[in-house]
């Protein structure tokens, strides 16, 4: 079952970086690099920023939870903690996408 799920979520994650991809090169053809263009990459870079700092924010308190105390019975492979650290990573992409499409519409 766990296999199934790490499938859907890379096909899923596939899907959304070839629709992030394509979305950016359309829109940047279809601009034509124009500064309304350029206003959105600049607030959906703002966006991404915060995204990361907020990823990094979290994992550092919770490894200062971890570090207090005595860190829970139950011991994680490396294997889950590089594959945990792919996902949280790879959410960069749907985000990306979303807010590509949202100050698109917006701007």
């Amino acid at each position: 079952m766990k296999q199934l799920i790490m499938l859907i979520l890379i096909v899923l994650l596939a899907v959304f970086i070839f629709l992030d991809l394509r979305f950016k090169h359309n829109k940047s053809w279809a601009y034509q690099n124009d500064e309304r263009w350029q206003l959105i990459t600049i607030k959906a870079a703002k966006v991404m920023a915060i995204f990361l700092d907020s990823i990094v924010i979290l994992l550092a308190l919770a490894m200062t939870y971890f570090l207090l105390t005595d860190g829970g019975s139950e011991m994680m492979t490396i294997s889950d903690a590089v594959s945990d650290a792919f996902y949280i990573y790879a959410l960069k992409y749907p985000v990306e996408y979303c807010t590509y499409r949202y100050y698109d519409q917006v701007l």
